[in-house]
């Protein structure tokens, strides 16, 4: 559920990167900057399920999903890992300022979760969401993304964002979020397929078309397709609000290696990193292609 080290190149140009998960109607609570709530139907976000405080426990640092500097200021909300809506203002809190500088700290979790996702919000960045964090763990990372690197991103790949679709990125990897090897060559379909497609980074972490090739066409090189094994990224641009999308990376020597992973709900104007890990636990070794280089 972490993406460390994306588009470096980027630094120079911009703040950071943005991706999938808002709203779009007036009058809403939700300390971001879209004017909107927090799902795609217009309700308000306060108040996502039935749930009492209770005693689980969650801290991270707010992070710069570019330059992974701690952000001050920023407003995170836990929300429900199965529908993406915000459990309610008892779960709403804002990253520290001065000393410990983007820290947040959760300690009335309701008892009945396992895992929660995160919404993190602040003007002039996307809202950004994550999922599957593990209740009781202790310096998480949540990220921030701005809205000037999507638009660069965008640009570069010669696309719009439409402001009512969602806008997702990640990672293939094998390990764990805290050991991440990208997985070369990796081919990544969502389900329903972004309205303007899924794109792979080259070695400069940029986006690049080129990398988009159909795996399956004899001509095609077996190389220099899907996710570049130097840094394991894609991008899906425009995703259908309202809509649970299903990511899946398929790897392997012989391209039947399959792990996936869910976003629970994608919102407009917004961004949801998601990351598929091969584990060690299944995974003796990386399932990258043998032949996979580039």
């Amino acid at each position: 559920m972490r993406l460390y080290g994306l588009i470096t190149v980027l630094l120079v140009a911009v703040l950071s990167l943005g991706l999938i998960i808002a709203i779009g109607c007036g009058g809403d609570d939700d300390d971001d900057d879209s004017g909107s709530d927090d799902d795609a139907t217009g309700d308000d976000d306060d108040g996502g399920g039935d749930y009492e405080p209770g005693s689980g426990y969650l801290s991270a640092y707010v992070r710069d999903f570019q330059t992974k500097a701690e952000v001050q200021g920023a407003i995170v909300e836990l929300v429900d890992n199965a529908t993406g809506i915000a459990l309610g203002s008892a779960w709403k809190t804002e990253s520290a300022s001065g000393e410990g500088q983007g820290y947040v700290e959760f300690t009335n979790v309701p008892d009945e979760l396992d895992q929660v996702g995160v919404r993190v919000t602040k003007e002039g960045n996307h809202p950004t969401y994550q999922y599957y964090f593990d209740v009781g763990s202790v310096d998480e990372e949540f990220l921030l993304v701005s809205r000037s690197t999507s638009s660069l991103v965008a640009g570069l790949l010669g696309l719009a964002l439409d402001p009512e679709a969602g806008f997702a990125a990640g990672a293939i990897y094998w390990g764990d979020p805290s050991d991440e090897n990208p997985v070369g060559c990796a081919v990544v379909q969502t389900d329903p397929d972004p309205i303007d497609g899924i794109y792979y980074f080259g070695p400069d972490n940029l986006p690049n078309p080129a990398r988009n090739v159909d795996p399956n066409v004899p001509e095609n090189a077996a190389n220099s397709t899907g996710v570049n094994p130097q840094n394991g990224y894609w991008i899906g641009i425009n995703i259908a609000a309202g809509t649970t999308v299903d990511v899946t990376a398929t790897g392997g020597t012989n391209r039947d290696v399959v792990e996936s992973v869910t976003i629970p709900m994608s919102f407009p104007d917004s961004v949801t990193i998601a990351n598929i890990y091969y584990s060690f636990g299944d995974y003796s070794a990386n399932p990258q292609g043998s032949w996979c280089t580039e």
